[in-house]
Parts: structure tokens; C-alpha cells; sequence
């Protein structure tokens, strides 16, 4: 049952998010159509999993009130499943390490480059919500270089304010966007890094 929670948290976020639409849209006006619907998938870097491992998807909406200006709505979920070699006894030995990051948030951005075609926008992002990072790991604390201590099992769940900040591009087809972008999450009162390519579409 434990492995569901974040696919139920996702669907949660998502609701809300879709719930908030038609507050947002009554405010957007013309911009190839006023509001930009995206899907975005990626990597996330988190600096306390022992691999490299990586996964992100996102939803979200700009709503414009200029040519420029924009609010914005986010749902994210990261996740990272992987492990590391460690020594006890002098023989390798296999930890595991899964980790998990949710949030909801919303703020503004600004689009501070605009192709005189208008194919290309670049811009800047800034939001606040909430989120949650939960993890479950096998411990290990080194004795000496062919020695350790390995508690298996652990849990930690942390939960509270969210904050993105990202910068992204804007290569538009028609009303179909392609977007890369990074952003920059503090969830769970840790930083976690989420380069990423959402498809978007202009309603």
C-alpha cells in the first residue's frame, strides 16, 4: 500500500491544479490564445540520494495578462530509486535508496526575450505552495575503510513550504510549444535540481 502514496499525492495535486483552472482563465487574455497548458517530463537531481538516478514530471498552466506577464500554476513529482555499494566486513554490500518529492505551487513570470517572429520567448519564473519529501533508506555509517554500520529500513517525511524558481525557453509551433527548462525546487527543506522538456499547447 506504502508503494501507491505518491501516485495518489500526484493524482491529488492534479486535481487541485485542474479544480483552479477556470479561476485563472476568466483573467488571460489574447496570446496565440491566453493560457499555455504543458506536460513536462525530466530529470531530478537530488543531493541526498546515493545515486544519480532520476525522474521528474510536471503539469502546468500560464495564465498571460500582457504580452509578458503571466501567473503561473505548478504540480511536480520527483523520484529517485537507486542504491550504492558500500563495505561491511570487508565484502561489498548493496544499499537501497528511494526517495520521493510532491508539491503544488503558484507565483508569476516574465518573459524577458521575444523573438521578433515571436517563435522564441525566453523567461523567468518565481512560485511558492507546499510540498512533501518523503524517503526510505538503508543507513550506513563507515567504520574504517573495509567496515560499516548498516541499518536497513529507515523513513524520514518532511513537509512544509515549496519554492520554485526556473528560467525556460519557448520554441513555439502554431499554438504547440516545445519548452527545455530547469528549475530550482526547495522542497522538504532541501534543493533539489530538475532540467526538463514540456510540451505545451495555447488555449
Amino acid at each position: 500500500m506504502k508503494a501507491s502514496l505518491p501516485a495518489v499525492r500526484l493524482v491529488c495535486v492534479v486535481v487541485l491544479f485542474v479544480g483552479t483552472l477556470p479561476i485563472f482563465a476568466q483573467y488571460a487574455v489574447v496570446k496565440d490564445g491566453g493560457a499555455l497548458f504543458s506536460f513536462g517530463v525530466g530529470y531530478e537531481w537530488m543531493p541526498d540520494a546515493y545515486s544519480s538516478k532520476g525522474l521528474c514530471l510536471d503539469l502546468s498552466a500560464r495564465f498571460y495578462t500582457s504580452e509578458r506577464f503571466f501567473y503561473a500554476l505548478k504540480g511536480h513529482w520527483g523520484t529517485h530509486d537507486g542504491g550504492k555499494d558500500v563495505k561491511q566486513n570487508g565484502s561489498p554490500f548493496n544499499i537501497s535508496d528511494h526517495r520521493n518529492s510532491l508539491l503544488g505551487a503558484a507565483g508569476v513570470g516574465y518573459e524577458f526575450f521575444q523573438s521578433g517572429n515571436s517563435l522564441i520567448d525566453i523567461y523567468v519564473k518565481g512560485l511558492i505552495g507546499y510540498g512533501v519529501r518523503s524517503a526510505r533508506y538503508d543507513s550506513y555509517q563507515p567504520v574504517d575503510t573495509d567496515d560499516g554500520n548498516i541499518t536497513l529500513g529507515c523513513e524520514k517525511r518532511q513537509r512544509g513550504v515549496a519554492i520554485v524558481t526556473g528560467i525556460g525557453v519557448d520554441t513555439r509551433f502554431k499554438r504547440w510549444t516545445v519548452s527545455p527548462s530547469i528549475d530550482v525546487l526547495y522542497v522538504g527543506k532541501k534543493m533539489d535540481l530538475a532540467p526538463m522538456v514540456s510540451i505545451g499547447y495555447f488555449y
